[in-house]
C-alpha cells in the first residue's frame, strides 16, 4: 500500500478533493450578508509573529498589506509576500493572493477566520463569500473570512504546464492500461508533462508542497494581526489545517476540518476514494428506481450494470456531443462530479437518460468539463485547477511511492480497484490524470506524523456517512490521529457538510467559532 494514491499507478485517479467544479458548474451561490469595512491593518507588535533574528522573515511577517477590489468578486484582496523556499527564507519571493469578506461589526469582533475550499489546486478566493453564505450572521459579525489561493494556485504566483491544446492532450485523453508497452508509454506521457511543467514554472515547482503552503498559512496569520490560526478547511483543506496543526500547534485556535480524510493512512486513498463512489452511485440508484423519469431498471445491481455499460462504450466508441466525442475520461468526470452532492443527482438522471436513450451525451459532457474547469464552447482551461493539483500531489508523494509500475503491479492494483468499485474500476484506470514517475523535482512528502497535534482547543472534525470523496471512516481515522480532536458524524449524503443545509452542522459551527462551545465528541447530526 501507499500513502499517496496519485502516485500509486502512472494513471490512477485521485479524484479532486474540491468544492469549486461542482460551484462552477451547478451555480452553489451562497447568499450575501451586509457586510462593513474593518479599518486598520495588522499590528506586528501585537501578532503571533516570531522573533527570528532573521530580519528578512522578520519583516514578512510584519509586512502590511494593501487591499484592494479582487477581480469579479464582491470582496477585498490583497497580495502577501512569502518565501520561495522556507529552507532559504531570505531567498527568492513569491506572491499569496488572500480575499477578505470583512466582519459586519466592529464591537464583535474576533479575528480573522482563514477558510480553504479543498483541491488541492482549487482556487479559494470565492470561498471566503460561499462561507459566510452557508455559516450566517453569527459568523459573520464575529470574523473578517479570509480566503486564500494556495502557492502554485489561481491568482497567487502560479504553476504553469502548458497550451490548452496540451492540457486537452494529457488530461482528457484515454490512457487504456493493458500492457506493457501501453504502460510504458503512459510513463513516458507524466515524465514528459512533469518536464513541461518545469520548463514553464521554473522553481516554483520544487515548492508547492503541502508544508510549505501550511507555512504560508502562519505567515498570513501574523499579516492579519492575530495570535492564533482560526480556520476552516473543507476536504483537502483538512490535510492543510491538520499539516499546520502539526507544525504550529502553538498558534492553532479554532479550527474545523470538514470532509475530512486520513492522509497519514497506509490505505491508498484512491481506493478509499473509489469505495466511496462505489457507495454513492449505489444510493443514488437507489433513489433514481422510485423516479418516473428514471432511465434505468431492474434493481440496484441491475442500474450499476447499465451504468458500468455505458461508461464501457465511451471508452471503446466514444458518445457523439455538440462539441465533439466524449470519451471515457470526460463521461466518468461527469458522472463523478454529480455525486459529490445529492443536490445535483437529477442532473446524473438526465445525463444517463440521454446517453442510453438518445445515444449522445452533451450533459455529461458539459458537467465533465465544468469538473476539470474547461469551458465547453471555446477550449479555454480556465484555471490551473489541473496542473496545480498534479504538481502538488506529486511533491507531496514519498520517493519510494513513485517507483516504476509493471504489468503485474497494474493487475494487482486492477484487483483491489475491482473489488473496491466494480462499477468504475476500468474508468478510473483509464482516466485522464497524472502519475508522479519521474517527476522532475524532488519530492518532500507530507508531515511525517500528527504526535504534535496536542492543541490547546480540540479541533472539531466533520464527516459524513455518504461522503464519496471523503468517506466517513476515513475522518474518523484522521480524528483519531490528532492528539485533541472532537469528531462530528452528519448522517447523509454528499460531500463534506458545511453546505448539506443540515441546521445541526450549522448550529456547531457557530457555537464553536463565536462562544467556544465544543460538541461532544462523537456527535451525530
Amino acid at each position: 500500500m501507499t500513502d499517496s494514491p496519485l502516485a500509486a499507478s502512472p494513471r490512477s485517479r485521485l479524484l479532486t478533493l474540491t468544492a469549486l467544479a461542482t460551484a462552477s458548474a451547478l451555480v452553489m451561490t451562497a447568499c450575501a450578508t451586509p457586510k462593513v469595512q474593518i479599518s486598520g491593518d495588522a499590528d506586528p507588535s501585537a501578532t503571533g509573529a516570531p522573533s527570528t533574528g532573521d530580519t528578512t522573515l522578520d519583516a514578512l511577517y510584519s509586512q502590511t498589506l494593501e487591499w484592494g477590489l479582487c477581480d469579479g468578486l464582491d470582496l477585498e484582496c490583497a497580495d502577501v509576500t512569502v518565501p520561495l523556499d522556507w529552507d532559504d527564507p531570505t531567498g527568492d519571493t513569491i506572491t499569496v493572493r488572500i480575499s477578505r469578506y470583512a466582519a459586519t461589526n466592529a464591537d464583535e469582533r474576533i479575528g480573522s477566520l482563514l477558510v480553504n475550499p479543498g483541491g488541492p489546486g482549487s482556487t479559494g478566493l470565492w470561498y471566503a463569500e460561499s462561507v459566510a453564505g452557508y455559516a450566517g450572521t453569527d459568523l459573520t459579525r464575529a470574523y473578517d473570512i479570509i480566503g486564500f489561493d494556495p502557492r502554485g494556485v489561481g491568482e497567487s504566483t502560479a504553476i504553469s504546464c502548458g497550451t490548452d491544446a496540451e492540457l486537452d492532450e494529457f488530461f482528457l485523453t484515454d490512457f487504456p492500461l493493458e500492457d506493457q508497452a501501453l504502460l510504458d508509454q503512459s510513463i513516458a506521457v507524466s515524465e514528459a508533462f512533469g518536464q513541461a511543467c518545469l520548463e514553464n514554472s521554473g522553481e516554483l515547482l520544487a515548492h508547492v508542497d503541502t508544508q510549505s503552503t501550511a507555512r504560508d498559512m502562519d505567515l498570513i496569520r501574523s499579516v492579519l494581526g492575530d495570535d492564533e490560526l482560526y480556520y476552516f478547511g473543507f476536504s483537502y483543506g483538512t490535510e492543510l489545517g491538520a499539516t499546520y496543526a502539526a507544525l504550529y500547534p502553538e498558534n492553532v485556535g479554532r479550527m474545523i476540518l470538514d470532509g475530512a480524510y486520513d492522509f497519514l493512512s497506509d490505505e491508498d486513498l484512491g481506493l478509499v476514494q473509489a469505495a466511496g463512489f462505489e457507495l454513492a452511485i449505489g444510493n443514488f440508484i437507489d433513489w433514481c428506481l422510485d423516479q418516473d423519469e428514471c432511465p434505468l431498471s431492474g434493481d440496484v445491481q441491475d442500474g450499476k450494470d447499465q451504468v458500468e455499460a455505458m461508461l464501457a462504450t465511451a471508452a471503446s466508441d466514444g458518445y457523439r456531443t455538440s462539441w465533439g466525442p466524449a470519451n471515457s475520461t470526460i463521461v466518468s468526470s461527469g458522472v463523478f462530479v454529480t455525486l459529490y452532492d445529492r443536490e445535483y443527482w437529477d442532473y446524473l438522471m438526465l445525463g444517463l437518460d440521454e446517453t442510453i436513450n438518445d445515444g449522445t451525451a452533451d450533459i455529461f459532457y458539459q458537467l465533465g468539463m465544468a469538473y476539470v474547469d474547461r469551458d465547453p464552447n471555446t477550449g479555454e482551461w480556465l484555471s490551473n485547477l489541473n496542473e496545480a493539483f498534479t504538481a502538488i500531489r506529486c511533491i507531496d508523494s514519498l520517493p519510494e511511492d513513485v517507483e516504476p509500475w509493471t504489468v503485474a503491479d497494474l493487475q494487482e492494483y486492477r484487483a483491489e480497484l475491482e473489488a473496491a468499485t466494480p462499477t468504475f474500476a476500468d474508468a478510473w484506470l483509464t482516466g485522464g490524470g497524472a502519475g508522479c514517475d519521474g517527476w522532475p523535482v524532488d519530492l518532500v512528502g507530507p508531515v511525517e506524523s500528527l504526535d504534535t497535534t496536542d492543541t490547546a482547543l480540540p479541533i472539531v472534525v466533520f464527516g459524513a456517512t455518504g461522503d464519496p470523496a471523503t468517506p466517513v471512516d476515513s475522518a474518523i481515522d484522521l480524528s483519531d490521529r490528532l492528539q485533541n480532536s472532537r469528531m462530528v458524524v452528519r448522517e447523509g449524503e454528499g460531500h463534506g457538510s458545511i453546505s448539506s443545509g443540515n441546521q445541526c452542522v450549522i448550529r456547531i459551527i457557530n457555537e464553536y467559532y463565536v462562544d467556544e462551545v465544543l460538541p461532544d465528541d462523537d456527535t451525530r447530526c
